[in-house]
């Protein structure tokens, strides 16, 4: 059975999203570390003061981090998540157009069944071709005698199934 390509413009990178979140979640670890009370834990009432760099208007002016390198509030967190977001929204339509998503367990279980009945009856017909071909050699044969004991064994061969 022949399987179509992978869809183009599905490549590793579209589908792995975790050195992305890696990256986020260590910039927010930074924050929290230099002020753990960012986490929303602190006592009651108290608001968590910004990263260094950071304004409480949500960011130093440039988008919703505060920059792509430092430090990430709580309150960023979300919007600095969104391209994981869109990434993990694109892979699920690549994936969706991968060549056999529609087929059932069942139908790969049975594809994977009839491939290994095939894979036995290879090995099958290659450990009678080297016995045969021991014996050829060890009886020092010509080709035309070979062909004669090999006139009825030529349907054990045909693996075509």
């Amino acid at each position: 059975m022949s399987h179509p390509p992978i869809p183009e413009g599905m490549s590793p990178e579209d589908i792995n999203v975790v050195p992305e979140l890696r990256f986020i979640l260590g910039r927010l670890r930074e924050s929290l570390k230099e002020n753990p009370n960012a986490s929303g834990n602190g006592p009651s009432g108290t608001t968590p003061a910004p990263a260094s760099g950071t304004t409480p208007g949500g960011g130093g002016g440039g988008g919703a981090s505060s920059s792509s390198k430092g430090a990430l509030t709580v309150k960023e967190f979300p919007a600095a998540c969104d391209n994981v977001r869109h990434k993990i929204q694109r892979a699920r339509r690549l994936i969706q157009t991968a060549p056999d998503m529609q087929r059932t367990i069942a139908q790969q279980e049975a594809e994977i069944a009839m491939l290994e009945e095939r894979k036995r009856k290879q090995i099958a017909t290659l450990m009678y071709i080297k016995e045969e071909g021991m014996k050829f050699a060890a009886r020092g044969e010509s080709t035309e005698e070979l062909q004669l004991h090999a006139g009825g064994e030529s349907e054990m061969m045909n693996t075509d199934d």
